[in-house]
């Protein structure tokens, strides 16, 4: 019954001043009488609180100036787009509710603008390689205010598989490394490096990082729009 009443009030023009659980109260009341209606009251109460501690909770509408096909999230390179520099914001949105069940499934090149963003977002200067052909660098990471004739500071390989991460990428990202005199390397997966590629990585101090499939989600949650 609750979820009825937001999908109609959600599915109308954006209300002025939230949305009305008049229609709510009154399906509760006539449904199940009194002890209805103070259930469903009950119910709201605990909604408000909780709009008060965790404000991710909150409903919010927000009005796009353009459309942006869901489908291209998984189908298409394009990353042109109003909201982001490299990445849609209502992309991010999207992952964040959703995101074991779509992260596997993300365009190569859209997951590349993904990682790209977040680093946007974080303040640096970023440089998204173009796509193909890139010898392997798919995002140069720079700080924001440094010389451009600098080195950079993170350059970084992207892998949206479901394989974990094998010692040949390790070595690859970094010889990566030591041929752009880059500060370290960052692997950004969706699985993880592999027991015996971790090993590797230690033992032989490799600047390289990863970021697995858990930090990763943690990226997406900390990208998505705060409510107002």
């Amino acid at each position: 019954m609750l979820v009825e009443w937001m999908d109609t009030a959600l599915s109308g023009p954006a209300p002025a001043s939230g949305l009305d659980p008049t229609p709510f109260m009154k399906r509760a009341a006539e449904k199940f009488g009194g002890p209805g209606l103070d259930v469903a009251m009950a119910y709201l109460r605990g909604i408000d609180v909780n709009q008060q501690i965790d404000p991710w909770t909150r409903i919010r509408r927000t009005d796009w100036a353009d459309t942006r096909q869901l489908e291209d999230l998984f189908k298409s390179e394009n990353l042109e787009t109003l909201y982001g520099k490299f990445f849609d914001q209502r992309f991010i949105d999207y992952i964040a509710r959703n995101f074991d069940e779509e992260i596997d499934d993300v365009h190569w090149r859209q997951f590349e603008a993904l990682t790209a963003e977040h680093f946007e977002k974080q303040g640096f200067r970023v440089e998204l390689g173009p796509g193909r052909n890139d010898d392997g660098i798919d995002v140069r990471v720079f700080p924001k205010d440094d010389n451009p004739s600098l080195p950079p500071l993170i350059i970084v390989q992207c892998k949206r598989e479901k394989r974990k991460i094998g010692k040949t990428l390790l070595k690859s990202v970094y010889a990566d490394v030591l041929w752009e005199k880059a500060g370290s390397g960052l692997i950004v997966t969706t699985t993880e490096l592999s027991p015996g590629t971790d090993g590797v990585r230690q033992a032989r101090a490799y600047p390289v990082e990863a970021i697995d499939r858990g930090k990763l989600r943690d990226w997406v949650l900390a990208m998505r729009t705060a409510p107002t």
